[in-house]
């Protein structure tokens, strides 16, 4: 199985819509939603 990311969302829940369209749109394929909450910010 190959690892592809598809897109990045700065929401838990726009994460979770965006997954259930895939789903809609490629019933046979197989996805997995991986959140990190952590943030990137530069500490100065």
């Amino acid at each position: 199985m190959q690892r592809v990311i598809i897109a990045r969302f700065r929401s838990r829940s726009d994460a979770d819509g965006h997954l259930q369209r895939l789903r809609q749109l490629i019933p046979d394929a197989s996805f997995v939603l991986v959140f990190d909450c952590q943030r990137d910010e530069a500490v100065i």
